[in-house]
């Protein structure tokens, strides 16, 4: 920090410091005394730096003084073709209004100021229509002269004037829109065709370039594409965009060599170096190998014979038979009732339920078996549950609902899914007299929906 310098009795432009101040952000400041009179508190840094030199009245007569400059009495001037008539008593934008004279078709207008001071008007707009206008018969002739060839023609019918949008033939792309005075300055064509001809420059520069493993051929008119060679001897059509952003680097062959040393790598650290023919491994035995080195053939314990499976995978035991210990284990699993409840609650969109008697679990499909079971244990009815009866074409059928107390089966339905449901029915309800359906109609006049 800098030593204190004591300002009192020195001037700052308008400011004459009397004395010093209570300080402000920190800062040293001081009371300071204006040419205008009126006092100011300032802070020492702006007062050397000249930041701080007026009360304020010095802005304020600047800002007084532009805007006199600005307001001008213009009367009498020319400016351009406009010829200042009368200053206005109006104001508009806050600036005053004058009233001006085209000294070229004589009409009267008002005008800004500050549009008159800044030169943003010098006509009333006049102007344009005096100069020659562009005819047809010179649009074509100018045609002609840029493009010899007749690559771009116009549209007569859509042609008014120079400046305003009309319909040109590009022989090649066909119609695109622009105004006369737009195309002599550009001297251009169809948008397309600039683009293909930048994009044709870049395509050609490529044609013979290699990239990584493939070396590019030719481009494919009209498409994104180029035809290409790889290393490997494989030919492959890419996209010319996926080359040069390095998406694409061979036909394919590169990824296969990086997988098959990542694999081998994998193997090596595992101790999955390879697969002996005549051993067991878990419940298969290896009778060959396979063309793919990464497979073999093998021979499950059940008797299936022909199994291909990856090497890494039966050593690790990840594939340890053909499926046939898996569909044991399962049925070993759903022969316990609840476990096969479980499952079968996870697989179909199935209510739990709980029978008010014996506490079991209930698998309720759908709404009317859900109000069924409920109005069951509200009125402490005792029942059985899904009874499992053999047809005589070896087929099983399960009827929903014993009622133990009154000796009767029920079928509860809400519609017949299926011919071969309704014929089941059919034959239960004519072995089993004691058996009845319930439908809508039946579940609302037992007061159950």
């Amino acid at each position: 920090m800098g030593a204190f310098q004591n300002l009192m009795g020195q001037r700052f432009g308008r400011l004459l410091v009397i004395e010093r101040a209570d300080k402000t952000d920190g800062r040293v400041s001081w009371l300071c005394q204006c040419d205008c009179g009126n006092t100011k508190v300032t802070s020492a840094k702006l007062l050397k730096n000249g930041s701080s030199s007026s009360c304020g009245c010095l802005q304020k007569e600047r800002t007084a003084s532009a805007r006199r400059l600005l307001t001008a009495d213009l009367v009498g001037t020319q400016i351009g073709h406009l010829l200042v008539l009368q200053r206005l008593n109006e104001k508009k934008w806050g600036s005053d209004l004058f009233l001006c004279r085209c000294t070229a078709c004589e009409s009267i207008k008002k005008y800004t100021s500050a549009d008159l001071k800044s030169g943003a008007v010098i006509a009333c707009g006049c102007k344009s229509a005096l100069r020659p206008k562009l005819t047809i018969a010179e649009l074509e002739h100018k045609l002609k002269g840029m493009f010899p060839s007749g690559e771009v023609t116009v549209d007569p019918s859509s042609f008014k004037s120079a400046s305003v949008v009309c319909n040109f033939i590009d022989k090649d792309y066909g119609i695109f829109k622009t105004s006369p005075r737009s195309l002599f300055a550009r001297k251009c064509r169809h948008p397309k065709f600039s683009i293909q001809k930048r994009g044709e420059a870049k395509r050609t520069t490529m044609i013979g370039e290699k990239i990584h493993k493939l070396t590019v051929n030719r481009y494919v008119q009209g498409t994104g594409f180029v035809d290409a060679t790889c290393d490997c001897g494989k030919s492959v059509r890419v996209k010319l965009g996926d080359i040069r952003s390095d998406r694409i680097q061979s036909c394919g062959c590169l990824k296969s060599e990086k997988a098959a040393e990542i694999i081998k790598d994998y193997n090596e650290k595992m101790g999955f170096d390879g697969i002996e023919v005549g051993k067991t491994y878990f419940s298969l035995k290896c009778v060959a190998l396979s063309d793919d080195p990464q497979k073999a053939i093998y021979e499950c314990e059940c008797g299936k014979k022909g199994i291909i499976a990856y090497r890494t995978a039966v050593k690790s035991g990840h594939t340890s038979s053909c499926g046939c210990a898996r569909s044991k284990a399962l049925k070993r699993r759903m022969s316990d009732p609840d476990h096969a409840l479980q499952i079968a609650t996870a697989a179909s969109r199935i209510t739990n339920m709980i029978h008010w008697k014996t506490g079991r679990s209930i698998a309720c499909q759908g709404g009317y078996e859900v109000a069924v079971v409920n109005w069951l244990n509200r009125e402490k009815i005792d029942y059985d549950w899904q009874i499992v009866f053999k047809m005589p074409d070896g087929s099983s059928y399960r009827i929903d609902l014993y009622l133990c107390d009154i000796d009767k089966f029920v079928e509860i339905k809400g519609f017949w899914r299926t011919e071969r449901s309704k014929e089941k029915w059919d034959w239960f309800h004519a072995t089993y007299p004691n058996s009845e359906l319930w439908m809508k109609s039946e579940l609302k006049q037992q007061g159950i929906l």
